[in-house]
């Protein structure tokens, strides 16, 4: 069964508490362009179009994770419908005082385990003026991918905390490399003095500005895709990759079944790193980026070929990284504690108290037992 909760949309803000509630069937986008009408955001993700419901309660990690932390930190309250009796249901108001343990779920425990989430509180932030940059290169730059990833991933997840950068190769056929990110505040020669280690590399073409950040968010926000086939996965990198695992991505990127294969990188550390892993059920704090890459196919005969490299991809960087992340689920992940780390134990305890008959269940959901 799938309930639509798309109507659901309602954005109620309250400047003077900072505090925004926001109806389970909200977009990302909705709730980013509204706070940032007002000068405020919440840390979130990239995309316009995904349910801010879903975000947070996988975590919702983005840009400002390094400098906010992430969606599910700013999670300060919900109302959920849970299972009641062998056949009813209960409307339940979660907060610290109220179902604590409920909340701690929430926090990025995934969404769907435990009931069905209405509305969620944020405690929501202040932000004014950002400066951006874009990057990118060529195919003819696409030899210096391996020095790239390897530059970029010792200098952005130990940089100011006030940045939050990204790094995408798409495959060797089609040639292009981007790294992009926010730095809170108009520092348009830090910023690129910080990053030159970087843009040093090869002949990029690099735009630094400043501008309000509902403007910045809406000039990364991702276009919605039109509807397509692909796999996905992805890991946590929480050792720097040496040059062997470095050489295992620069072999999967050159020997990519499609043209529109791709890795993104997001840099990690700062507050979000910060939160113990234990005060909430986001478990993958301590490492230093994020990586997830991805392969599409336009017809039958590319799907084997690109789901066996999205696994194979997988399988060899293994001796290098840990866990995945729950908001990109991956069918041949057999173990949860891949996703929510020592976390499982206690998530499975919430799973017994609001949900014991397994009411919500679907594929790697989040068993009572």
């Amino acid at each position: 069964m799938v309930i639509d909760v798309s109507n659901m949309n309602q954005i109620h803000v309250d400047t003077s508490a900072e505090v925004a509630t926001v109806q389970t069937g909200a977009t990302q986008g909705a709730v980013v362009t509204a706070l940032g009408k007002i000068g405020y955001a919440i840390p979130s993700g990239g995309e316009k179009t995904p349910g801010i419901g879903g975000v947070t309660l996988g975590g919702g990690i983005g840009t400002l994770a390094r400098s906010m932390g992430l969606a599910c930190d700013h999670l300060i309250g919900l109302e959920m419908v849970v299972p009641s009796g062998k056949q009813g249901a209960e409307v339940i108001q979660v907060d610290e005082h109220n179902h604590a343990d409920l909340l701690w779920a929430c926090r990025g425990g995934g969404g769907g385990n435990f009931g069905i989430a209405t509305s969620f509180t944020f405690k929501i932030r202040p932000i004014s003026t950002v400066t951006i940059y874009d990057a990118t290169w060529g195919s003819a730059d696409w030899q210096h991918v391996s020095e790239l990833l390897s530059v970029w991933q010792s200098l952005t997840p130990s940089a100011d905390d006030r940045l939050g950068s990204t790094f995408n190769s798409n495959s060797k056929k089609n040639g292009s490399i981007a790294s992009n990110g926010i730095f809170i505040g108009s520092q348009e020669a830090q910023l690129r003095q910080l990053l030159q280690p970087l843009l040093g590399i090869g002949t990029p073409k690099v735009t630094i500005q400043t501008m309000s950040y509902l403007d910045a968010w809406l000039h990364f926000a991702a276009p919605p895709d039109p509807p397509h086939n692909d796999k996905f996965s992805s890991v946590w990198v929480y050792s720097a990759l040496p040059p062997k695992a470095i050489e295992t991505v620069h072999s999967f990127l050159a020997n990519a079944p499609t043209p529109q294969a791709n890795i993104w990188c997001l840099s990690w550390g700062g507050a979000v790193g910060r939160i113990p892993t234990e005060a909430t059920a986001f478990f993958h704090r301590k490492a230093q980026f994020y990586m997830e890459w991805d392969s599409p196919w336009t017809n039958d005969t590319e799907e084997g070929q690109a789901i066996a490299w999205v696994e194979q991809f997988r399988e060899a960087l293994q001796p290098y990284v840990n866990g995945s992340y729950i908001n990109v689920p991956d069918r041949s992940i057999n173990d949860l504690r891949t996703y929510y780390g020592n976390n499982l134990a206690r998530l499975q305890e919430v799973k017994r108290m609001y949900d014991p008959e397994n009411v919500f269940h679907f594929e790697q959901s989040i068993p009572p037992n």
